[in-house]
């Protein structure tokens, strides 16, 4: 996964107004968000066991922390699936929707110049045009 972010990365980075990859995109930036709901998912279950039976083990005498290396490990690695995958993948999306949105807009600059002369010539030869046909009349 992480070689496939790379080369989607390097694909955007090089041509950022291009929106053909928008889908890749926002399918990693789905999965990632799956796999750390997932994690989530799980970093609570095993507080939840680790809470519950922690008073029964209390009771008998026994070590209280025995899934605290399983939890410290969910943690670890949900954060690095925030720090080293996510945030790149985020910061991919932004830098897409805001390259696109300058393209955007120069080509609506373009629009609203041959907008501006149509208005002119329509400016222009509309009055004339009326002119014409009034006194054109029998």
């Amino acid at each position: 996964m992480h070689n496939y972010i790379a080369s989607l990365e390097e694909s955007v980075y090089e041509k950022p107004a291009d929106d053909s990859r928008t889908n890749a995109v926002w399918s990693v930036s789905k999965q990632l968000l799956q796999a750390e709901r997932l994690l989530k998912f799980q970093i609570l279950l095993l507080e939840n066991i680790q809470n519950d039976f922690g008073s029964l083990l209390q009771a008998e005498a026994l070590p209280v922390d025995w899934l605290r290396s399983n939890l410290d490990e969910f943690k670890r690695l949900s954060s690095e699936v925030e720090e080293t995958l996510k945030k790149p993948t985020a910061q991919m999306v932004d830098l897409m929707y805001k390259s696109i949105s300058i393209r955007d807009a120069r080509q609506s600059l373009q629009l609203n110049t041959s907008l501006w002369r149509i208005s002119w010539l329509t400016f222009i030869f509309l009055p004339l045009t009326f002119l014409s046909s009034f006194f054109g009349m029998k």
